[in-house]
């Protein structure tokens, strides 16, 4: 990929870059919708503005790499391991870092919707100012990492390692809306709107027809001795 190391605005759509090494290139803006990039090794690769949509990297290596400010939709990055590079500023929707190696990665600012960290190792990550909705952190790693200014609404937090460190929630916001924290209570569910109409006031039960009234009692004949 030698004639790919600087290059802008390139349309990578439905290219098979599988089981290959991309080193020393420079792809700002560039367009992968469809992509597989399938136990691919990144290395020294400057990715930022670029736009990721239905992409796979299962099983890459993306290790000293740029990817500020790219936009990822239904992304599969699970199974990776991604070493001192940072993704600060980016937005991502529906993906997986699903069991994925993260430790010391950064990132800072990003806004995420849907994304899935479960089982992945984050020690020591910066999640800085992120802004978290409906995403899962269930049995990841978290032990160094730090969540500090970010946002949360959703996030799923259950059985994932290294909750008690200090500063892992210093000035976060939405926190009680976290799940598996064991000190954050459950929400209570909302209650039910009032009702359009006041209750139906029920009538009073009707009351049974009388009984019809016994015959007179008869005495029985008095026979002669």
């Amino acid at each position: 990929f030698s004639r790919l190391q600087k290059s802008s605005n390139v349309d990578f759509s439905y290219a098979k870059m599988e089981a290959i090494d991309i080193s020393m290139a420079e792809l700002l803006h560039a367009i992968f919708s469809h992509t597989t990039f399938d136990e691919t090794t990144l290395l020294n690769v400057d990715l930022s503005f670029s736009r990721f949509d239905a992409t796979v990297f299962r099983r890459a290596s993306i290790v000293k790499c740029v990817m500020d400010e790219v936009e990822m939709t239904d992304v599969d990055m699970s199974l990776g391991f991604v070493d001192h590079t940072s993704f600060n500023d980016a937005m991502f929707t529906r993906v997986s870092f699903h069991l994925a190696m993260l430790a010391g990665i950064q990132f800072r600012n990003i806004v995420a919707r849907a994304v899935r960290f479960s089982e992945a190792n984050l020690r020591r990550a910066d999640l800085s100012g992120a802004r978290l909705k409906n995403c899962s952190f269930a049995n990841a790693d978290l032990a160094n990492a730090t969540f500090g200014n970010a946002h949360f609404e959703g996030v799923d937090f259950t059985g994932a390692l290294g909750l008690w460190h200090p500063r892992l929630f210093e000035h976060v916001r939405g926190l009680s809306s976290a799940i598996g924290l064991p000190w954050v209570s459950p929400p209570s569910p909302s209650p039910a709107p009032p009702h359009p109409f006041p209750p139906a006031i029920p009538s009073p039960p009707s009351r049974p027809p009388p009984s019809p009234p016994l015959p007179p009692r008869i005495p029985p004949p008095i026979l002669p001795m």
